[in-house]
């Protein structure tokens, strides 16, 4: 396999901390993502570049003119694949905090240790754990995540499927900290099935299991999607924490933000939607081919 010439631009990141969902566990998801053309849309969108290495070598199925695809593609799902608008972040803090009530927590001490863990642990069933090891989470998955009326809310996207479906890339990977049975129903929900190709989740009863944004949690999310390289990791997140920790991995991060003009900003490209990716990152789409031919002579 040749090396392939990086091309390095300079980057102004500016760290910004706030609460996530997400993280670890793994499952493999055999479903190959189908390969269609997008159209090219570049509207402006507020960017901050950085070098982005690419490598080449044998055709393994995910090629264009022999020219292996290394790259992975990350996404977050919650508040990511869909909006925070949706309501869904405040239903979700509602039923943690009644099941921190339910396990005992004092009722004054709710609300602030709930939003501790969250900012310490990256979730708050994860802090629960660690601080509270007496209490028996086993049902956590079904009362919270499972309790939530999301066939209510959420729908199918049709453009969000064929933005992912047309996207040239080598692998398309699911990386949350939610539980598996939660990822899949919002997969589900939203049409997104078949379209990736592995997940990286969350099994809370896994004894000392990591999320993001721990560092370990992205280190497992390359070793299950197979990728050594962090310079051919690309993700999409709308955590704050989880994309500086992408990008202190060396990955490409995009922050998903809805108040994108109100806040400072975050990662090496900001958009509102995640729809917006082929804005910032077209080589996934239109020029995804050229950039690999490009790749192959260098």
């Amino acid at each position: 396999m040749s090396n392939c010439r990086q091309r390095s631009i300079t980057t102004n990141i500016r760290h910004r901390w706030d609460i996530c969902r997400g993280a670890l566990s793994t499952t493999s998801l055999s479903c190959l993502a189908a390969q269609n053309r997008d159209t090219d849309r570049r509207p402006h969108i507020l960017q901050f570049h950085r070098g982005i290495k690419s490598s080449c070598g044998t055709d393994h199925g995910s090629a264009t003119h022999g020219v292996q695809d290394e790259r992975v593609f990350f996404f977050d799902i919650d508040n990511c694949l869909y909006p925070k608008s949706s309501g869904i972040p405040y239903l979700m803090k509602q039923r943690i905090e009644q099941y921190f009530r339910d396990s005992g927590i004092p009722h004054h001490e709710v609300e602030t240790l709930a939003h501790r863990y969250y900012v310490d642990y990256g979730l708050a069933i994860r802090g629960l754990i660690e601080k509270h090891p007496d209490i028996d989470i086993s049902d956590y998955d079904d009362k919270v995540d499972g309790g939530l009326p999301l066939e209510n809310i959420l729908k199918p996207k049709p453009p969000l499927r064929d933005m992912i479906r047309s996207m040239k890339v080598g692998k398309k990977w699911l990386f949350t900290n939610a539980g598996k049975y939660h990822a899949n129903r919002v997969i589900k929900i939203l049409g997104l099935q078949g379209l990736f190709d592995g997940m990286t989740f969350c099994n809370y009863l896994e004894p000392h299991f990591v999320c993001k944004p721990d560092r370990k949690a992205f280190e497992k999310a390359m070793k299950e999607a197979r990728v050594q390289n962090p310079a051919f990791c690309y993700f999409v997140d709308d955590s704050a924490p989880n994309i500086a920790m992408a990008i202190k991995m060396g990955w490409t991060a995009v922050h998903v933000d809805e108040c994108l003009s109100e806040l400072p900003p975050v990662g090496h490209f900001q958009i509102h939607s995640v729809v917006d990716l082929p804005k910032v990152l077209p080589q996934f789409w239109d020029h995804g081919e050229s950039e690999l031919r490009t790749q192959k002579r260098t």
